[in-house]
């Protein structure tokens, strides 16, 4: 006898195996919400950090210009011929430093004009004044009340300007000596 066991098999046609399913067992698949929770934080933080970091940012300031023209005396009298000075003080009203241009607006008096040298266009900061020397010289044949505007005016913002009004009364004082 053998010693090696033979293990009968039927015969006829074999079957194939054919699993089976349970559809107790298989759960109902979902999307993986990881993903989806990540891009929201992610999101959440960008957006907290722009609101930050804009709540940082100072607005610039606004921006303001005028200025303030005024004699220290006016209505100055001097003879036909001769000249007086008047005191101009300019004032930068304006919330930052500007420059100024003054010059002569009209001249019904027929004056000469001379602003003091250098003045013609000057730079103030913020609410500083400063004084200039107006020299005006009369004609010789000027009489009675005369007069002449002058204008200050911001070169930050043109339409920002002040006018003053210069008075000089011409007349002959008083004896006058002849030599000859």
């Amino acid at each position: 006898k053998d010693m090696a066991r033979r293990v009968k098999r039927k015969k006829g046609n074999p079957k194939a195996a054919i699993p089976t399913y349970r559809e107790e067992g298989v759960k109902t698949a979902r999307p993986d919400t990881r993903p989806a929770l990540i891009a929201l934080l992610l999101v959440i933080l960008l957006i907290g950090s722009a609101l930050y970091f804009t709540s940082m940012v100072e607005e610039a300031p606004v921006v303001e210009y005028g200025v303030d023209a005024k004699l220290l005396t006016n209505n100055h009298n001097t003879e036909p011929g001769r000249d007086t000075d008047f005191v101009l003080i300019v004032e930068n009203t304006a919330s930052i430093t500007d420059t100024f241009d003054i010059g002569v607006k009209s001249n019904d008096g027929g004056f000469v004009i001379t602003i003091e040298e250098g003045y013609e266009s000057i730079i103030l900061a913020k609410n500083k004044v400063k004084p200039i020397i107006i020299n005006v010289k009369t004609s010789a044949s000027a009489t009675g009340l005369l007069y002449a505007h002058l204008e200050v005016k911001s070169h930050g913002d043109i339409s920002q300007s002040s006018n003053v009004r210069l008075n000089v009364t011409t007349k002959e004082f008083g004896n006058h000596v002849i030599e000859g």
